[in-house]
C-alpha cells in the first residue's frame, strides 16, 4: 500500500483486518489507480472507496 500511496500520489488507509493482509506479486502500475483498486477488491476480496485524492480500504 505504501507503494501504491507513493506512486498514484494519494492518501491509503485500510483496516487492521485489512492490513494483516500479506500480498506478493508484480504490480502494473501503468494501470490508473481505479483499475488497480478494483482488481486488487477482486483479490482480496475487500471493498475500496475511492474519493479525492484518498483511498480506503475494508
Amino acid at each position: 500500500m505504501q507503494r501504491l500511496s507513493r506512486y498514484y500520489n494519494v492518501s491509503i488507509t485500510c483496516t487492521p483486518e485489512v492490513a494483516q493482509k500479506c500480498t506478493m506479486g508484480k504490480l502494473i502500475l501503468f494501470d490508473d489507480i481505479e483499475q488497480v483498486m478494483k482488481t486488487f477488491s477482486l483479490l482480496y476480496d475487500v471493498q475500496c472507496t475511492i474519493e479525492a485524492g484518498s483511498i480506503k480500504i475494508e
